[in-house]
């Protein structure tokens, strides 16, 4: 349907009803030639009603699809804490050829608290900080990750970014070894670690 509202209270219904058959379907349908953005509105509505009701291994596919918006929304769904099966398939992700589905895929794993901090680490130093959505998805998902012992001793690592990153994960952390950057080569580094233990 043309309207978000009727389209949003179909899929609550389903949800309610625990209509995971009609959900999956309309999640793994293909867009039609005939109105591609209703038809991949359709396929959003079916993921997050699946998100809804609980995600399960039969999604997955979707995390190859061609739509990257598909991929993302699937990446999104998978960051629930029951879903320790999607680890690898969202580490997997991180090195999506989309920023959008990479995003998701670390915020899912940082909510999962599991994944391999070196690919965590990787996306890091592979961003440079050029999108800090990125770098705020990978800092996120470390500090459920790492240990602050871990991130405090990478504050020799050769990567600004890998070593920023750190700081805002230890940050999430409530960390004292926050002041391990203080005097950091890179005096924004620096100064981000001293922000963090003012506040």
């Amino acid at each position: 349907h043309k309207d978000r509202r009727i389209r949003l209270e179909a899929q609550y219904a389903l949800a309610e009803k625990k209509a995971r058959d009609e959900l999956l379907h309309a999640a793994i349908q293909q867009i039609s030639t005939g109105d591609s953005y209703l038809s991949r509105l359709k396929r959003i509505h079916g993921i997050w009603g699946l998100m809804q009701i609980g995600t399960e291994p039969s999604i997955l596919p979707l995390l190859e699809d061609e739509d990257s918006e598909i991929r993302a929304q699937t990446a999104k769904s998978l960051g629930n804490r029951k879903n320790t099966w999607a680890t690898k398939h969202l580490e997997k992700a991180l090195h999506d050829q989309s920023l959008r589905v990479q995003y998701f895929a670390a915020m899912s794993l940082g909510k999962l608290g599991l994944g391999s901090v070196t690919s965590l680490l990787q996306l890091l130093e592979k961003n440079a900080d050029k999108d800090r959505w990125i770098r705020h998805a990978a800092s996120f998902a470390l500090s459920k990750r790492a240990t602050s012992q871990g991130l405090a001793s990478l504050r020799n690592h050769p990567s600004e970014s890998v070593r920023l990153g750190c700081v805002l994960a230890l940050r999430h952390q409530n960390s004292s070894l926050l002041t391990n950057y203080l005097n950091d080569s890179n005096s924004l580094i620096a100064a981000e670690a001293a922000r963090a233990i003012y506040d």
